[in-house]
């Protein structure tokens, strides 16, 4: 139910977004290669894949990624 016009606080239970819980996970590791520092990583974003569109638009599905990087 949509009220006209439109009210700005959120008074009613059917207007709450419900609770949710998003979990991130990364694991990284150091080397030193030739005098410089290799860094190597791989991580989850929302390990849990919470996925609520027409709610939370922000919040997209599960995320692996890669990461290296080398200081010179």
């Amino acid at each position: 139910m949509i009220s006209d016009p439109p009210r700005k606080v959120l008074d009613r239970e059917d207007e709450f977004v419900q609770g949710y819980v998003v979990v991130n996970l990364a694991l990284t590791r150091s080397f030193m290669f030739n005098e410089q520092r290799l860094l190597i990583g791989t991580g989850i974003n929302n390990l849990l894949d919470e996925f609520h569109p027409t709610l939370i638009p922000g919040l997209v599905g599960r995320q692996f990624y890669v990461q290296i990087s080398l200081s010179i």
